[in-house]
């Protein structure tokens, strides 16, 4: 017990920093939508570019465990959306949402560290795939889910050469936290 207190104790002493320091005022609003800018722009892109380069092209293809982690998430998804429906009674775009937090895990900031204190040689490997699954699969079919369920996109599915036209212009799949962040509605940016 002391082990995994010990491992997890630092993540959650993080966390309560954090919570403490924005409730003093220690930082402000302000402030915060730079370290936002900051670790969305520059720090989780090179933390994902390190691991990705750090390792061999077939220990990254893992299909294996991009196919067991993928279904895993669409399973979760899938089930968490049905029930927020069908037994909750939640809106499209609130049961997306809330899906979303029971099938996108937060890899980048939870996960990777934890698994970097206890398995330190495959953490990066584990990034990896897991950011291959969640920035091209997950995220992209939440956000087309959330702009499906609010009506933006007139009713039917956007097609994919307009998703491929704003994608280009939008760049990469760091701005869709920040596209969200700034249109106040889940907009799924590339389309």
């Amino acid at each position: 017990m002391l082990a995994i207190l010990s491992t997890t104790g630092a993540i959650f002493a993080v966390i309560a920093l954090g919570y403490l320091s924005v409730r003093v005022s220690f930082f402000h609003d302000a402030d915060m939508r730079v370290f936002g800018k900051y670790v969305v722009g520059f720090a989780l892109p090179a933390l994902i570019f390190h691991a990705i380069s750090a390792r061999d092209v077939g220990e990254i293809l893992n299909a294996g465990y991009l196919a067991a982690y993928l279904g895993g998430s669409l399973a979760v998804f899938a089930g968490g959306y049905a029930w927020s429906r069908k037994v909750s009674g939640l809106s499209p775009i609130t049961s997306t949402f809330q899906s979303m937090g029971m099938a996108c895990a937060n890899s980048g900031f939870v996960g990777y560290p934890i698994l970097l204190m206890v398995m330190p040689p495959i953490a990066s490997t584990a990034l990896a795939l897991n950011m291959i699954v969640e920035n091209l699969v997950m995220i992209p079919l939440v956000l087309a889910l959330a702009e499906h369920a609010s009506g933006g996109s007139a009713g039917g599915w956007p097609t994919p050469p307009s998703s491929w036209r704003r994608c280009r212009r939008w760049g990469s799949t760091r701005s869709w936290p920040s596209a969200i962040a700034r249109s106040g509605s889940p907009r799924w940016p590339c389309w």
